[in-house]
């Protein structure tokens, strides 16, 4: 990203000043990991012993932190060429769209429900698809091979424990593809657009953009997201935030949302639906801002860095999806297998 901006690091220069190696490395495309891989390799070899304890550290640091401000800059003006703009025109064209005081806001919402109505266009026939291939290995293989058992013992294995395997993996389709579209959302740089959009509404709720992009992080999970409130100073915001964060609907709630969307409503109905209820929990969040903002406030400033727009690889992309699925089929195969057993024994003994 530095290379296509036009940013110029000269590694041997710095590597000589800092005393030890310096290489360029990409985190996204993993290029120049082997070559990290075998300095760390070399540094470890030729380390005799554990390092000594660093005492005194923190008050050297601080006693010589002009000192050390004016060597960085030193090293950074000597090492590191920097264009006098960066050549980065699709951040600034795109911005000039997606970041309009009037078009903003409504084209991320735009993008968010035609993010869910691709997923179920795509999902829902693969779901289809999955749940005849499932069907069609019971009828063709599982039966054939448990005809010798009593009729109760087929029927709770194919009907309790095998349709209850199928339920769970019928809906995995759905589920990659919209982890899929939330990697390329939050990746790219999105989402830290939508935190500046929101700001001015959330100023008026006794919040700010940091508040919306950390409620943007309970999507994934409540939890971090709550411990994230640390970095705001202001006691006011931090417990205001952390009232609103809970009305995120989390990947663990999402995922039963997205269950139960799939199973109990029509396919050309199921994106609305998840559209409707990411819209409830941001209203039942901006309800309880102005219900408590009064007894929170707060008047911290915010200062929000938008990075450019970056597009996830596809090894990331299928790599979080495959972490979401996983955790899904783990955690909730259990649950509604359990279901589906109960359901069938109930309808079936005496």
């Amino acid at each position: 990203e530095a290379k296509r901006f036009g940013v110029r690091i000269n590694t041997e220069a710095l590597s000589q000043r800092l005393s030890l190696p310096v290489l360029l490395i990409s985190a996204k495309y993993g290029d120049g990991f082997p070559a990290a891989e075998q300095a760390m390799a070399a540094a470890l070899a030729q380390q005799a012993g554990p390092p000594r304890r660093a005492e005194g550290l923190e008050e050297r640091l601080g006693a010589g932190e002009a000192d050390l401000e004016a060597r960085l800059a030193e090293l950074l003006n000597a090492c590191v060429q920097l264009p006098e703009r960066l050549r980065d025109q699709r951040t600034r064209r795109l911005d000039q769209l997606l970041l309009h005081p009037l078009l903003g806001l409504p084209l991320f919402f735009l993008v968010m429900f035609l993010m869910f109505q691709a997923i179920y266009a795509l999902g829902v026939p693969l779901q289809g698809l999955l749940g005849q291939l499932l069907d069609g290995f019971g009828s063709a293989v599982l039966t054939p091979l448990l005809a010798w058992a009593p009729a109760f013992v087929r029927g709770f294995l194919l009907e309790g424990i095998y349709k209850g395997i199928g339920t769970v993996a019928a809906f995995l389709p759905v589920i990659f593809l919209f982890f899929m579209a939330m990697a390329v959302v939050e990746d790219s740089g999105y989402l830290s657009r939508a935190a500046f959009l929101m700001d001015a509404l959330m100023e008026r709720l006794g919040l700010d953009g940091r508040s919306f992009v950390l409620s943007l992080m309970g999507f994934g999970c409540n939890v971090p997201a709550i411990l994230g409130t640390r970095v705001m100073r202001s006691k006011g915001l931090r417990i205001l935030t952390m009232l609103v964060i809970p009305f995120s609907l989390c990947s663990a709630r999402l995922n039963v949302f997205l269950f139960m969307t799939a199973a109990l409503f029509a396919p050309n109905q199921g994106a609305a639906v998840l559209f409707s209820l990411y819209l409830i929990s941001f209203l039942a969040a901006i309800l309880t801002a102005l219900i408590f903002k009064g007894q929170f406030p707060s008047r911290e400033p915010l200062v929000l860095e938008l990075p450019p727009y970056r597009f996830p690889t596809l090894k990331q992309m299928l790599g979080r999806s495959w972490g979401e699925v996983r955790h899904f089929w783990f955690w909730s195969r259990k649950f509604i297998i359990f279901g589906v057993v109960a359901v069938w024994l109930l309808n079936n003994l005496p």
